[in-house]
């Protein structure tokens, strides 16, 4: 029920969402290989370092994505309220 225009941007708006997924699962998985007995805890930090603040880069743009595409949904609502002979003349 997406506009042409709005089609695009929900597409890519899904593609982050789906990239947020992808290394929420890798961050679980390197979480748990760090807490394993054979890990060293100095080198995982560090290694792992640049992969939290990419995960909590894509945590803010994915809230950002979800707000944008509830604001998409609230219009495309309001514009179905509004159905055509229903205004007055």
């Amino acid at each position: 029920m997406l506009l042409p225009g709005e089609r695009p941007l929900a597409f890519l708006i899904l593609r982050k969402l789906d990239d947020h997924l992808t290394l929420d699962a890798e961050i679980g998985r390197l979480q748990s290989e760090r807490c394993g007995p054979t890990s060293s805890g100095g080198h995982a930090n560090h290694r792992l370092q640049p992969r939290w603040t990419k995960n909590t880069r894509l945590r803010r743009e994915a809230r950002e994505a979800r707000a944008k595409l509830d604001a998409i949904a609230n219009i495309e609502r309001s514009l179905n309220e509004r159905k055509p002979g229903s205004t007055g003349r």
